[in-house]
């Protein structure tokens, strides 16, 4: 009786935390959309945008053309090259005799070795910069010709001094489906992005796909020389800058900025595995908790479906009390909750909402990198991302 009653508490919890997760991100206004008014171009400073490349041939091209294409009236693209070997360096050369707007092609001074970190080719790129402002970004990226605009006119117009904005995931094959958009969810149930722009709040969280930042703010937080491994630098980064009382937002622009990281379940499984561990709190006992929570959050109310409808095979006799129907009616409730607002938070992300089923097993994928990504870290102190190896520092 405990253990049912229990159950349908925890399963009622589950629910409403899916439905104010939903209600969030409904309430969220498209940003796109809203009434900015534009930087004239005798006082729009140069965004100097920098941009790191190893081995991304598959990414790089359509992220910087992107980038040049952009219709704000100053700014310099700075991509720097850290000695690839799958010929983005030579197409990036083509590139630059094709486009009239500025691009500047660098290389690191010397070959990246294993357990070189990346943070020094940005700061590579920073020290030829012109612009007074920043813009950090990935190769795996695509934004929109009028991002960069409306990201610069919102930073003048709300005063800050450091702009993130989260990308929409495309996900093209099943199991980017299945995988993405949960991992995403669950970040942003724990980490809602609002808090970032409250000054009472002391933490910061960021995305390293779209970091705009002044630069005055850049060297007095110290820049890229922070935390490692490099995943965790654009947060470090926002932390540092808003504990200097500078104005910190992380907002979301679906609709403007993309972002494919992985590709096919190989990847998927193979990325996450070593991203997960700092991403859920870099401690063994947070990662374990994180994964468990993941489980609890996505695949349990569809395996509280086993114990609470098996008077329905096994008849009547089964029911031992009134709590095995309040179980089994919790349970329903539950999951068609679930349901309905994992398929608003897909039509709202611009995801196929037609793989909201897809949710359990997209949460025992999850948990499971979770754990693998702990079993690994016990193992192997280093983590691999993008061809690099990154010395984790214990905190």
């Amino acid at each position: 009786m405990v253990t049912s009653v229990l159950l349908s508490v925890l399963l009622l919890l589950i629910a409403w935390a899916w439905l104010r997760l939903a209600k969030r991100e409904v309430s969220q206004p498209i940003w796109s959309t809203l009434e900015i008014p534009d930087v004239p171009e005798a006082e729009a400073p140069l965004i100097s945008v920098v941009l790191t490349c190893r081995d991304d041939l598959r990414d790089i091209l359509r992220c910087v053309s992107s980038l040049l294409h952009q219709s704000y009236p100053r700014f310099e693209v700075i991509v720097v090259d850290e000695h690839s070997s799958d010929g983005s360096w030579e197409r990036l050369q083509e590139l630059q005799a094709q486009e009239p707007v500025p691009l500047r092609l660098l290389r690191t001074r010397q070959s990246p070795e294993e357990g070189a970190e990346r943070r020094s080719a940005r700061s590579y790129g920073v020290e030829v910069a012109k612009g007074a402002w920043l813009l950090f970004t990935e190769a795996d990226t695509y934004h929109a010709p009028d991002l960069l605009n409306r990201a610069m006119a919102y930073s003048r117009a709300r005063d800050l001094a450091l702009l993130s904005i989260a990308p929409r995931q495309e996900c093209r094959t099943f199991w980017e489906h299945v995988w993405q958009p949960l991992l995403f969810q669950y970040m942003d149930l724990l980490m809602p992005m609002g808090r970032v722009a409250d000054p009472t709040v002391p933490d910061a969280w960021a995305s390293s796909s779209f970091l705009l930042i002044a630069r005055e703010a850049y060297t007095e937080a110290g820049g890229h020389t922070g935390e490692v491994p490099e995943i965790l630098t654009a947060s470090g980064l926002a932390r540092r800058v808003k504990a200097l009382e500078y104005r910190v937002e992380f907002i979301k622009a679906m609709d403007l900025l993309q972002v494919r990281t992985y590709r096919g379940l190989r990847e998927l499984w193979k990325g996450w595995s070593t991203r997960l561990y700092d991403l859920l709190g870099a401690h063994p006992s947070l990662v374990a908790i994180q994964a468990l929570g993941i489980w609890g959050w996505s695949v349990l109310p569809f395996a509280a479906m086993v114990p609470a409808f098996s008077f329905a095979f096994w008849g009547l006799d089964a029911v031992q009390g009134w709590w095995d129907v309040v179980l089994a009616v919790t349970t329903i409730l539950a999951v068609v909750t679930i349901l309905q607002a994992q398929s608003v938070l897909r039509r709202v992300h611009r995801q196929n909402h037609w793989y909201t089923a897809t949710l359990p097993l997209g949460g025992i994928c999850l948990g499971a990198a979770a754990m693998n990504a702990l079993v690994r870290r016990a193992i192997n102190k280093d983590t691999r991302w993008k061809s690099r190896v990154y010395r984790t520092q214990e905190r």
